[in-house]
């Protein structure tokens, strides 16, 4: 299944080059086949793929993404580390995902512990939460 996505595009979450002009119509998001859910967040997107995998794309400029790096993507990309996810929730510059074996991994930005791996250090990868 594809991904279809249409509004606001100024941080390339639509799945094309960032512009600043409102998009009223869907538009296939390039790159995305198998989707099985989407999680949207305020400027940026993660499809959760039927084999257990996610691809994200949109701002990523607290590492929310979780791609191992803070430039943010138009295009989706791998979200490497996680197999098996679930769920995911996205919150403004931060995101967590559950997997099937019930381990929950969380990555971005960090300033108020909210990561939950006991730091303040932002994290641009999926990193375990520490129960």
């Amino acid at each position: 299944k594809s991904v279809m996505c249409w509004g606001m595009n100024d941080s390339g979450q639509l799945g094309m080059k960032p512009d600043f002009t409102p998009h009223p119509k869907p538009a296939a998001v390039p790159g995305i086949k198998g989707a099985a859910k989407l999680f949207a967040g305020e400027t940026a997107n993660c499809a959760l793929l039927t084999d257990g995998s996610m691809k994200c794309w949109g701002s990523n400029n607290e590492g929310e993404l979780g791609l191992g790096k803070q430039s943010s993507d138009e295009r989706p990309q791998a979200v490497g580390g996680l197999s098996g996810v679930d769920h995911v929730c996205f919150a403004s510059a931060h995101a967590c995902a559950l997997t099937q074996d019930h381990k929950l991994y969380c990555w971005g930005s960090n300033n108020f512990g909210q990561i939950g791996d006991g730091t303040k250090e932002r994290r641009t990868s999926p990193t375990p939460v520490s129960w």
